[in-house]
């Protein structure tokens, strides 16, 4: 039977930083690692909004990836 075991979780925060001459948006990450597994989204967010708030770009989005060692 496999196994999955924790390994990270890895928030990313995308910003809008600008827009090409075409009209299209460009895109600036930030990613936050060492993220307890046990962090609800809720809290999460409360902390990506804060330190939003420190930026003078426009927070696009939040993507939480949980990464797991699958083994047999």
């Amino acid at each position: 039977m496999a196994q999955a075991k924790f390994m990270e979780t890895v928030v990313k925060m995308n910003f809008r930083t600008g827009m090409k001459e075409n009209g299209e948006s460009i895109y600036s990450s930030k990613s936050l690692r060492n993220i307890k597994d046990a962090a609800t989204a809720e809290e999460i967010m409360q902390v990506t909004q804060a330190l939003a708030s420190l930026v003078s770009y426009p927070l696009e989005s939040v993507v939480k990836n949980d990464s797991f060692d699958l083994s047999k």
